[in-house]
């Protein structure tokens, strides 16, 4: 009985001292860089370039400094593992200011940023969606005006923290239009936290 009791005593030390060990070495691994935690700038100022501030030409001059490679019309920036994302500027008539900027993944492995880490900055306002619910993926937005807008996949019928970004949409807080679309036929739900899908498609 006695050695039955120490056995098991033995047992639960060293399994408590495997745990420890697992989380003290998943603690210490570095978070993988993304396109998102590269950006220089507080959101939804990307790079350097802000929307309603930065100029037209401002695309062209950072693009010199910025871990982007030319193209057109777009501009590549490439996460740590090398895959490439492309930053689209759309700027007014007069290319005075730049009004907005999409960044989108040019593969399926390129490292946006996950919803999460957005979270960590800004609080989500809405989630939008087409409607004809057609579309597979729905975007998130956040911050004021509703200036950044997230587009992500539910998996599993859910949203979730860990969930990847597709594309970013970066727009200026201080415009007059303040509605977001994304779709030919937006809707929308207020943000009701990491819940499942049919909660945000319910009338």
């Amino acid at each position: 009985m006695i050695a039955a009791v120490r056995c098991g005593g033995i047992t639960l030390v060293v399994w408590l001292a495997l745990t420890a060990l697992v989380m003290s070495v998943s603690r210490a691994q570095p978070t993988a860089a993304t396109i998102l935690s590269g950006n220089s700038c507080e959101l939804p100022c990307f790079y350097g370039i802000d929307p309603g501030v930065s100029d037209g030409d401002a695309p062209e001059r950072i693009a010199r400094t910025a871990p982007w490679r030319g193209g057109t019309p777009s501009y590549r920036i490439f996460d740590d593992q090398n895959n490439p994302a492309a930053a689209t500027f759309l700027t007014d008539r007069q290319r005075v200011r730049v009004i907005s900027i999409f960044v989108f993944r040019l593969r399926a492995e390129t490292q946006l940023g996950a919803l999460g880490d957005l979270m960590t900055i800004r609080e989500p306002r809405r989630v939008l969606f087409s409607c004809r619910r057609a579309t597979q993926s729905v975007y998130v937005t956040f911050g004021e005006g509703e200036s950044i807008g997230a587009e992500v996949r539910p998996l599993g019928g859910r949203l979730q923290p860990d969930l990847p970004i597709m594309s970013l949409v970066l727009l200026d807080p201080r415009r007059e239009q303040e509605r977001f679309e994304v779709y030919g036929c937006t809707e929308g739900a207020p943000w009701m936290g990491f819940a499942p899908w049919w909660r945000y498609f319910r009338r």
